[in-house]
């Protein structure tokens, strides 16, 4: 547990300071208006069996500017969907367990104002939604008298998901971009590709941000 919370501090801080350095060279904002994400996540919440074999999660998430205030920055909007795999392989035999999760859930983010920059892009925010486990032990359906307990109480079904996140995001040209996340929603580090798209993203003094110019025309 240590060394998911030092992780998920690292991205924090390296995020911070990254976009800090934005800050310092004055550079002006970028108003996207639609934002859709393709991740890969590492570190799932949720626990399994010892000695399972993982797989990075698959998310997609879609994203939309809500609000922008002045001074404030701006609010975003959007739903995030998630897949991970998990497999145990009971080796003196063929029998084996697995976790298929699906998640789902409404995401919110806040891009504070002094930590938008020309290419740069640091964020908070949180997910409200579920998560649903299929799990399935193979060995323990044919032998139950072999657990200590019944492995279906403790895994599989439906979970409520509450959760919180922090951001940073790249571009290194007009509409393609990367991000890492750092959270506890469905994986403790995610990294992937953005993809901007919609109405054409304008670059503009925070002075000039009123509510609902969140994306915007040239």
């Amino acid at each position: 547990m240590f060394y998911k919370k030092l992780l998920i501090s690292s991205v924090c801080a390296i995020s911070v300071l990254l976009c800090g350095t934005v800050k310092a060279q004055d550079r002006s904002y970028e108003l996207k208006n639609s934002l859709l994400s393709f991740g890969a996540g590492f570190g799932w919440v949720s626990s399994f069996y010892p000695s399972s074999s993982q797989y990075p999660t698959v998310s997609v998430s879609y994203e939309k500017g809500l609000l922008g205030f002045k001074r404030v920055g701006l609010l975003s909007l959007g739903l995030t969907g998630g897949y991970h795999h998990a497999y145990y392989d009971y080796s003196a035999s063929s029998n084996y367990a697995k976790w298929d999760n699906v998640v789902g859930a409404l995401r919110v983010a806040l891009h504070p104002t002094f930590l938008l920059g020309d290419n740069f892009n640091c964020y908070i925010g949180m997910l409200a939604g579920g998560r649903y486990e299929f799990f399935k032990d193979t060995y323990y359906d044919q032998s139950p008298s072999q657990f200590e307990g019944d492995p279906y109480k403790r895994f599989g079904g439906f979970r409520t998901l509450f959760a919180g996140f922090v951001g940073m995001r790249w571009y290194p040209g007009e509409k393609l971009g990367f991000f890492v996340e750092g959270g506890y929603g469905m994986n403790y580090v995610t990294i992937g590709i953005n993809w901007k798209f919609g109405e054409r993203n304008i670059k503009a003094d925070p002075d000039i941000i009123k509510r609902g110019t969140y994306g915007g025309r040239r």
